[in-house]
């Protein structure tokens, strides 16, 4: 499965840049999972795509409505003409190639009754708003719950589907602390300033 996989990812992202509304009509007519498995690798890679996440993000939040309430996918206007550089595809194809490897080794079709839908869609929201969030450990872990969600509804496997819950559920209490300790660190800053003058 991983191998067909891993040649039809290729072959959607071509070899020249691609505009995000090309990018979605290529992989729209596949499915949602495989979707948001490739919105969510640049992100989700050791050594995220730089600028991406943010709206990547807005991307997946419009598409995980689409998904929630079964409508087919669209972007806002004023994202179908950004561009994806030839080099950031290289880098999502040669990473989601490492993924789907790892992944073929552990996955097959089981507990498929945790593989629904609308909950996957709401979870995708919720970690694509944690993503927003132009903030220091709030992308991959979130990311990273998303590719493994999206993996699970391409091969129906429901313990794939746990392991993106719990990644999420990581990913979640890591932002909000890495948040939390940021906030407190600036609030710190400007008490100590105050003190100085």
């Amino acid at each position: 499965m991983a191998n067909t996989l891993r040649k039809e990812i290729k072959s959607i992202l071509g070899e020249d840049d691609i505009t995000l509304k090309e990018l979605v009509e290529r992989v729209g007519t596949k499915g949602y999972g495989l979707l948001f498995l490739i919105l969510s690798l640049p992100s989700a890679m050791p050594v995220p795509a730089p600028g991406y996440s943010s709206f990547f993000s807005v991307i997946m939040i419009t598409l995980g409505f689409c998904m929630l309430f079964k409508k087919t996918p669209y972007l806002p206007k004023s994202l179908e003409k950004k561009k994806v550089k030839k080099e950031s595809l290289e880098k999502i194809a040669k990473f989601s190639d490492i993924y789907l490897k790892y992944l073929d080794k552990i996955t097959k079709p089981r507990l498929s009754f945790l593989v629904n839908e609308r909950p996957i869609a709401a979870l995708i929201i919720v970690m694509s708003c944690f993503m927003i969030i132009p903030y220091p450990l709030t992308n991959t872990a979130p990311s990273v719950s998303i590719f493994l969600l999206a993996f699970s509804l391409i091969n129906k496997d429901g313990l794939i589907t746990i392991l993106g819950i719990l990644a999420g559920l990581a990913g979640a209490i890591i932002a909000v602390l890495s948040l939390t300790l940021g906030y407190l660190f600036i609030e710190e800053v400007i008490n100590q300033i105050f003190i100085l003058f």
